[in-house]
């Protein structure tokens, strides 16, 4: 009897791969290495990702949807901004990551419809969790904002580990000013 073939098996370990070739090499392989690397054929990655622009779209969508999980996680415990500030200091695989898709991303002549509009989805979806938390759309602004030049600081060096704790903390109080001021 054959076993039953995935299809989503197939396409989550390539997705894989592609992360942690990008992390080891700081650029977005090529398909051909990845479908070596991968164990798949090329036309059996052509099927899942018919295109690099295909693939810089799923290895983003796997990174959103890792966000929404954690931020949707953290409504229990009203740590919604905590969450979102302390994912915004990401570590040394991911800001590894970061800097391959943004290498790719602006080296391109077009950016994708589809990946902007997934990214403008995903940052409604978290400043409404954070407007439910804080009570405020500015505060939720805010926090969104900071969040981002957290993570430009740390992909572009100027925080690192030892003082992201600091930005963290200054961060965290600002958006409380902020959301105080509304109430």
């Amino acid at each position: 009897m054959y076993a039953k073939f995935d299809m989503d098996d197939t396409r989550d370990k390539i997705i894989k791969q592609a992360v942690h070739m990008a992390v080891s090499a700081r650029e977005i392989p090529s398909l051909n290495d990845l479908a070596r690397a991968s164990g798949v054929s090329k036309g059996g990655l052509m099927h899942h990702f018919p295109s690099r622009q295909a693939l810089l779209e799923a290895i983003a969508h796997h990174g959103i949807t890792s966000v929404d999980r954690a931020l949707e996680e953290s409504q229990d415990s009203d740590s919604v901004l905590r969450t979102w500030l302390e994912l915004s200091l990401p570590g040394r695989e991911d800001v590894a990551l970061f800097q391959a898709l943004a290498s790719v991303f602006f080296a391109s002549k077009s950016s994708s419809e589809n990946l902007a509009r997934m990214v403008t989805d995903a940052n409604q979806r978290w400043e409404h969790l954070l407007d439910r938390e804080l009570g405020s759309i500015s505060a939720a602004r805010v926090a969104r904002l900071l969040g981002d030049g957290l993570l430009m600081g740390v992909v572009s060096g100027t925080i690192t580990s030892a003082t992201a704790d600091q930005h963290l903390a200054v961060a965290t109080r600002a958006v409380q000013v902020v959301a105080d001021a509304k109430q």
